[in-house]
């Protein structure tokens, strides 16, 4: 088991980019107040199915870099496997996608939606596409498909589950936040290995514009994804989410003023102590806030929230550390 963890790159994605992705899938219990069996089934399923839309993208992109990654010297698991295996994994995962969209999706639309967050990962890493050599096209294809579309399946999904209308402006907010979240997080992993690429001849964006140009960019792109998400926020109008956001900005003042980390915005010195502004709301404020909702309006909202927590406690862990240490310090 653990082999094939590795194999799909799990640590890499399970608590780092699934919470921030079922935090849209959430909107509608926590707006509604409705926390049922339906909702619990409903996670369920959308957690098999991120699982395996994660678990497609990690094969094909390690599969598709075997060579750069050997001429960059990083570690990639695919080229210890025999050409066999590796066929056989990406037949398994492809396989079992494939059935869970055709199976267990309710409507036309969702396995639309479905169909175009894996061909997004398909045109990122394989070839003769392959956009992410192709600069600011793999950037935009990429967040697409890690963060864009995922939190628009989540949000339509639980639509259709719950039979709530969504309103299109709450999908235009959940894709603009999302996105420019996604983007600003690929920035971060492109940058962090700009001296690897550039060695392996990767036309990543970072390598093609200057640090002045990026910086620019991600102020862009951060001031439009505090807008799309602060409007998001007050259509919810929740007071545990409020409670949460300023908890988040509690943490960030700790995290500035007393373990010394640079707040930034995506680009950030390799190896530098840093946090990516937004990233722990994401990951763990906004989740357990709405989650915290649902259970205030009872219907088994509590058994989410425990699920979440014990499924997803690398954040809860990182964040209870951080504060618990801050409060040791001030008590001496």
């Amino acid at each position: 088991m653990p082999a094939l963890l590795g194999l799909v790159r799990f640590k890499d994605w399970w608590n780092y980019k699934i919470p921030s992705i079922l935090a849209m899938a959430y909107l509608l219990p926590a707006y509604t107040g409705y926390g049922g069996t339906k909702v619990l089934c409903s996670i369920f399923l959308l957690l098999v199915y991120f699982v395996l839309g994660a678990s497609f993208a990690s094969v094909v992109n390690d599969l598709t870099d075997i060579r750069s990654d050997r001429l960059a010297g990083k570690s990639n698991m695919m080229a210890r496997l025999s050409t066999s295996q590796r066929f056989g994994l990406l037949l398994a995962v492809t396989v079992l996608a494939a059935l869970f969209c055709n199976r267990i999706l309710p409507t036309g639309t969702a396995i639309l939606l479905a169909l175009t967050n894996y061909l997004a990962f398909v045109l990122y890493s394989v070839r003769p596409f392959r956009l992410k050599d192709r600069g600011i096209w793999g950037v935009l294809v990429v967040a697409l498909g890690e963060s864009m579309l995922p939190s628009v399946f989540s949000l339509y999904f639980m639509g259709v589950m719950l039979q709530v209308d969504v309103i299109g402006p709450l999908y235009l907010l959940v894709a603009l936040c999302s996105w420019c979240y996604g983007i600003r997080a690929i920035l971060w992993h492109q940058y962090q290995d700009k001296a690897s690429d550039a060695y392996a001849n990767t036309g990543t964006l970072v390598l093609a514009l200057s640090d002045r140009s990026l910086k620019r960019v991600q102020y862009i792109l951060f001031v439009l994804e505090c807008i799309s998400c602060l409007l998001l926020l007050c259509w919810l109008n929740l007071v545990a989410v409020y409670c949460f956001l300023a908890l988040y900005l509690f943490f960030l003042y700790i995290r500035k003023f007393r373990y010394k980390h640079s707040l930034v915005y995506a680009i950030s010195a390799k190896g530098s102590a840093h946090s990516i502004l937004l990233f722990d709301f994401y990951q763990f404020f906004l989740p357990v806030a709405l989650l915290l909702s649902v259970t205030f309006a009872g219907q088994y909202g509590y058994l989410l929230l425990l699920a979440h927590l014990v499924l997803f406690h690398r954040p809860l862990w990182v964040v209870g550390r951080d504060f618990w240490h801050y409060f040791r310090y001030l008590w001496g």
